[in-house]
C-alpha cells in the first residue's frame, strides 16, 4: 500500500482527530493572516497621517494615547494657519509695487 492510500484510510478511521486538527489548523491560519491585515493596516493609516500632516514623523503604538490624538490634531490645526500666513505673505509679495507709489502724496508738483 502506498503513502497517499494509507493517509487517507488513516483520516477516514480518526474523523474526530482529524476534524480536530483542521479545525486548530484553520484557527491558527485565522489569526495570522489577521495578524497580516492588521500589520498593513496600521502601515497604511501611518502612511496616511504622514501625508496629512505634511511631515516626516514616526507613530509608535506604545504611546497612542487620547492626549497624543490631541495633540495630531493641534499640530495639524497650527500647520494648516501656517499654511493660510504663508499664502497671504505670497498674495502680497505678489501685489505691484507702483500701487504704495500711487496712494502716497505728491511731494513735487
Amino acid at each position: 500500500m502506498n503513502f497517499v492510500k494509507r493517509a487517507a484510510f488513516s483520516l477516514v478511521a480518526r474523523t474526530g482527530k482529524t476534524a480536530l486538527l483542521l479545525g486548530i489548523f484553520l484557527v491558527i491560519c485565522t489569526l495570522l493572516l489577521g495578524g497580516f491585515l492588521l500589520q498593513g493596516a496600521t502601515a497604511r493609516q501611518e502612511a496616511q497621517a504622514q501625508r496629512r500632516i505634511g511631515v516626516d514623523v514616526t507613530i509608535r503604538g506604545d504611546g497612542l494615547t487620547m492626549d497624543a490624538d490631541r495633540k495630531v490634531v493641534l499640530l495639524e490645526r497650527r500647520l494648516e494657519r501656517m499654511a493660510r500666513r504663508e499664502q497671504q505673505c505670497v498674495s502680497r509679495l505678489r501685489e505691484p509695487a507702483y500701487k504704495f507709489l500711487s496712494t502716497a502724496p505728491r511731494l513735487m508738483t
